[in-house]
């Protein structure tokens, strides 16, 4: 499962004496050859989705030609049983008792590979725990530290250590300062171009707690503005002409894409917003679009605005998607929608350019990376709610301070504002449907909360070092 260091050191002995141009493959977990005081090799490596993985470890492991390998490298083995060779893994899973298909995150080991980043983190003591810190560590560090690993013809790395010391991830090489992006905002102003459906209205209301703590103030005009999904060239002049006048201190909010305030030569304020799962959202905003909270708003707007069927207000979900109704129907790269739904979780952070608007086009996440990469102070997620609160109070502490206090002593105001309590269970099998056209919009979800936690991690390196020296 893990080597000892002079297992280790024995074989990069072995793989420094081979020739050059040599390649050696095994199955063994990361060597960090710098730490043995050795020239690096070229790694690289493959990937695999972790449950197609393990059901195939737990077909391979049945498979007559490697059980008889097995029996011959290991004579004293333990014969399996014709249920071992039977047993499907459908039927192993279910079961939940069969040590094989339990899949408990503090299970040691039990021989099916199950631990992909072991072979990535190494043989060191939080490698072989499954801890969610390990696994946190593993998979918040991709893409930090080391950028010259071959792995795969991915962009993600690993990685590595730079003295014989360490023991642990090279977690110190996170820098706050680095991943802070309010020192670059020229504007002490906080612009939230809001998503849909990703509790906005959640960290509103703790904003209008926070309004009065640190001396904020809430400039509300955003709030009663039409969403638009794209504005032409002088509505974005505008609306960047307009927050760019607000004093400091104050607080913007509107659904409204990603602005270039550069492009337009005014003063840049500081970036935040928040991301949620893709399918999430659109299930939300399905029964969002169905509940009286929305739709007594809309009235009080327009009394005179046609009301929609008993029928559609009744639509089930799972059925609307697997009958192939068009209002449930998430095709990518279509850019004109048969009825507004907020898929495009992308598109705020894209910006107004006519390829942010394909669904799930990789241009346009690709575009959105490298805004929040360049310009967001702090995406977060409710989905993790004390590390998005941390960070926004370390991050933009002029604007945050005290969040975490005032979000316990106000969280049934804060939690409860705009949330769909009737939202029916929709099934796993329809979720999964949809999930099949949400593959670039996912990775660009994924890339936010990676980013995040980084964040989180860069400002809590004395604890995690405290944790590590008493394991």
């Amino acid at each position: 499962m893990v080597d000892t260091i002079e297992d280790q050191k024995e074989l990069a002995d072995e793989i420094f004496d081979y020739g050059v141009p040599s390649a050696y493959t095994m199955h063994r977990n990361f060597i960090n050859f710098t730490q043995l005081d050795m020239p690096k090799p070229i790694y690289i490596n493959l990937v695999r989705h972790p449950i197609e993985k393990v059901k195939s470890a737990y077909y391979y492991l049945r498979h007559p030609f490697i059980y008889n390998n097995a029996l011959l490298r290991n004579p004293k083995k333990k014969t399996q049983s014709f249920e071992f060779f039977d047993t499907s893994f459908n039927d192993c899973v279910r079961a939940g008792k069969i040590p094989d298909c339990i899949f408990d995150p503090h299970i040691e080991f039990n021989g099916d590979w199950r631990r992909f980043s072991m072979h990535f983190c190494g043989n060191g003591p939080v490698c072989k725990r499954n801890t969610n810190f390990s696994i946190f560590a593993r998979s918040i560090c991709l893409e930090e530290v080391v950028r010259d690993r071959v792995f795969s013809g991915f962009t993600k790395t690993l990685i590595e250590f730079d003295t014989p010391k360490t023991t642990h991830y090279e977690l110190k090489k996170l820098s706050a300062e680095r991943l802070n992006n309010t020192r670059k905002a020229e504007i002490d102003v906080i612009f939230f171009n809001r998503c849909a459906k990703v509790g906005s209205e959640s960290l509103l209301e703790l904003f209008n707690k926070l309004e009065g703590f640190n001396n904020l103030v809430i400039e509300r005009e955003g709030l009663h503005r039409p969403t638009k999904r794209q504005l032409k060239k002088y509505e974005q002049i505008q609306l960047a002409e307009t927050i760019s006048e607000f004093a400091d201190g104050s607080v913007y909010i509107e659904h409204v894409n990603w602005l270039d305030f550069e492009k337009f030569d005014l003063p840049k304020p500081i970036y935040i917003n928040l991301v949620r799962d893709p399918v999430e959202r659109v299930i939300s905003w399905y029964f969002y679009a169905r509940g009286a909270y929305k739709n007594a708003i809309e009235y009080r707007k327009d009394p005179n605005k046609p009301t929609r069927s008993t029928h559609w207000y009744k639509k089930d979900f799972n059925k609307c998607v697997r009958s192939g109704d068009p209002e449930c129907q998430y095709v990518p790269f279509t850019t004109n929608d048969f009825t507004g739904n907020y898929k495009r979780q992308t598109l705020f952070f894209c910006g107004h350019h006519d390829d942010c608007m394909p669904f799930n086009s990789p241009t346009a996440v690709q575009m959105a990376k490298e805004h929040v990469e360049r310009d967001y102070a702090v995406v977060g997620s409710w989905e993790d709610t004390n590390i998005t609160l941390t960070v926004f109070e370390k991050y933009i502490p002029r604007f945050f301070q005290g969040a975490k206090i005032l979000f316990e002593i106000h969280n049934d105001e804060i939690t409860n504002r705009n949330k769909n309590k009737r939202k029916p269970k929709i099934d796993a099998d329809v979720k999964e449907m949809i999930r099949k056209n949400f593959t670039n919009e996912y990775d660009f979800y994924y890339f936010c909360k990676q980013r995040l936690y980084k964040q989180y991690l860069a400002v809590n390196l004395k604890n995690i070092e405290t944790i590590e020296s008493l394991n």
